[in-house]
């Protein structure tokens, strides 16, 4: 699937904006990391670690999320989770050092956002407070 719509991509209350290109670029770095894992996982065998098996399933969801968000210019931003904050890092961690590939400057932008500390949840008891 080509993306032709920009995506903007908000991570701790900043936004990153990847246009189609990055956004086609970024789900084809999420499926290598998928192949890798996989093969991972077939070679393991049944010791293969439930962690593992589990961020395939994680990586699909982050494939989803970023085919489907809207295209529409005027509706709110991908917003990454906890859990794709970590894998979106690591795919592109994976893309630039493993792989040796040159990030385009909407994933700089969004690489820059993820390495930022993500804001500390409120507990309901500290809000209370």
């Amino acid at each position: 699937m080509s993306r032709t719509a920009p995506l903007p991509v908000k991570v701790a209350g900043q936004e990153a904006i990847l246009v189609g290109r990055e956004v086609d670029e970024l789900v084809a770095a999420v499926r290598e990391l998928q192949r890798s894992l996989a093969a991972h996982v077939r070679r393991q065998g049944s010791s293969a670690s439930h962690v593992t098996v589990a961020q395939l399933g994680e990586l699909d969801a982050l494939v989803r999320a970023l085919e489907t968000a809207s295209p529409r210019p005027f509706d709110p931003p991908l917003r990454l989770t906890p859990a794709q904050v970590t894998l979106v890092r690591r795919v592109l961690a994976d893309s630039t050092g493993y792989r040796r590939r040159e990030l385009s400057p909407g994933l700089l932008e969004l690489r820059r956002l993820l390495a930022a500390p993500l804001p500390a949840r409120r507990s309901p008891a500290t809000v209370a407070s």
